[in-house]
């Protein structure tokens, strides 16, 4: 398995396939794309041959701090440490001390086991969602 460099890739077939396991919608699927395409995300992900078997996106805020925008791992590959890989290695090329990202039931786990801080955030489209954050001591 080999940690790669995503940008420029989401438009083919195996990273869209992994994609779509993080964006509900066509539409929310596209526009991750789009900031990837722009160059405001970094967008990494973990391949073995050709197939992709995660992937992530974060966006650079400010004082320290990354967004997640988007995070996903295949089904087959789940629980085996990629996820926190990937937020540990965007972390990392940023120089973040704290990363931050907000989710909904289907991943509040993930970022609770990764060490998150979660709060109740609004409801979107009638689901509960979650601020979650992380502080890393450098």
């Amino acid at each position: 398995m080999n940690l790669i460099d995503l940008r420029g890739r989401q438009d083919e077939p195996a990273v869209r396939r992994v994609l779509e396991q993080s964006h509900g919608s066509t539409e929310a699927r596209e526009e991750a794309c789009a900031h990837d395409r722009s160059g405001e995300w970094t967008f990494i992900g973990w391949q073995e041959g050709e197939e992709i078997l995660a992937c992530a996106g974060a966006e650079q805020l400010t004082g320290g701090t990354i967004g997640i925008r988007s995070i996903a791992v295949a089904p087959a590959w789940r629980h085996r440490g990629l996820g926190r890989t990937l937020l540990d290695s965007l972390a990392g090329r940023a120089g973040a001390s704290m990363v931050v990202a907000e989710t909904d039931d289907d991943a509040v786990g993930f970022y609770r086991r990764c060490g998150f801080a979660i709060e109740d955030a609004p409801p979107k489209f009638g689901r509960p969602r979650y601020w979650c954050v992380h502080e890393i001591s450098r």
